[in-house]
C-alpha cells in the first residue's frame, strides 16, 4: 500500500521511474524511494536496459553503487547483449570503469576485449585500466 501522498504505481511503472531517476542528477533519494517501493534494479525497461545501464550511461557512480548495494547485478546484459560497464566506457565515464575494475566485478574476457578498443579510442585512457593493458 502506498504511503500518504504517494501515488500507487505498477511494477512496470516503478521500474521505468527508477530508470529515469538514474539519469537525473544524483537523485539518490528518488532512487532509494523507488527501490523501497519495489522497483527491480535488474528489470530491462526502456531501450532494453536496466537502471544500472542508465546510471552508467549518465556517469552516475554513486547511483550505480546504490543500485549494486540494493541487488543490481553488474553482469546483467541489455537486450543487445551489452553490460553497464560497456555503457560507462562508451561514454568515457572512466571513474566508473576504474571503480568496477578495482572491485574485480567484471571478469568476462569478451567484455575486456570489447572494452580495449573503445577505451583506446578515448584519448589513451586505456593505461589507467591496467587490467586491459
Amino acid at each position: 500500500m502506498a504511503a500518504a501522498g504517494q501515488q500507487t504505481m505498477t511494477q512496470g511503472e516503478l521500474n521505468i521511474e527508477l530508470w529515469h531517476a538514474c539519469g537525473r542528477g544524483n537523485d539518490l533519494p528518488r532512487v532509494g524511494e523507488m527501490l523501497d517501493r519495489g522497483a527491480d534494479p535488474n528489470a530491462l525497461v526502456l531501450g532494453g536496459a536496466n537502471a544500472l545501464h542508465r546510471a552508467a550511461w549518465c556517469g552516475r557512480l554513486e547511483l550505480a553503487k546504490t543500485l549494486l548495494g540494493r541487488g543490481a547485478v553488474l553482469e546483467t546484459r541489455s537486450d543487445r547483449g551489452t553490460s553497464a560497464l560497456l555503457w560507462a566506457a562508451l561514454w568515457a565515464h572512466l571513474e566508473m570503469c576504474l571503480f568496477w575494475s578495482a572491485q574485480q566485478a567484471e571478469h568476462d574476457r569478451w567484455q575486456s576485449r570489447t572494452l580495449a578498443p573503445v577505451l583506446a579510442s578515448r584519448g589513451g585512457e586505456l593505461q589507467k585500466l591496467g587490467m586491459w593493458v
